[in-house]
């Protein structure tokens, strides 16, 4: 008998890699990321980073049937789904519990709008001044006090059904 290969990257792995990314960024940020990263390590949880959130997406398409339901549990109570599954800095849960119900509900429905298309969500965290990348569809932008979040959705629609 061979080895089965195994498609997409270990939950170790990915908390590995994201623990590296968060470190580069912290030297930027410097807004409670340490706090965060020692709270990451207890809960096992990735910290709520732009790469992080999108890395979680493209890691949930390479298995069947969890993209939708990713977007199924998302776009049905957002918070919690990203409280589950995220540590965040205290900046970010700041901004994060500030935005409007209403606001919440259009990210959602633009996540659950996704399934439909048979696209995959992207997230850009945007810092005031500076615009997702040149040629990129956004389908939805929300101010908050440090810049815009904003959902795209991907040119490939590589979902595993």
């Amino acid at each position: 008998m061979g080895r089965k290969k195994e498609v997409g990257i270990s939950r170790r792995k990915f908390l590995g890699n994201a623990t590296k990314t968060t470190v580069v960024i912290a030297g930027c940020l410097k807004i409670g990321l340490r706090d965060a990263l020692a709270q990451a390590k207890l809960t096992g949880k990735p910290v709520a980073t732009e790469k992080n959130l999108n890395n979680f997406v493209e890691e949930a398409t390479r298995s069947k049937g969890s993209y939708a339901k990713l977007v199924g549990e998302a776009s049905a109570d957002l918070r919690g789904y990203m409280a589950k599954n995220f540590t965040f800095t205290p900046e970010y849960e700041k901004n994060f519990k500030a935005m409007s119900d209403k606001e919440i509900e259009e990210i959602q429905n633009v996540i659950a709008q996704s399934i439909k298309e048979e696209s995959i969500v992207r997230i850009w965290f945007l810092e005031k001044g500076k615009s997702v990348t040149k040629g990129t569809t956004v389908k939805k932008c929300s101010p908050t006090p440090w810049g815009r979040v904003c959902i795209s959705y991907s040119t490939t629609s590589a979902i595993e059904k």
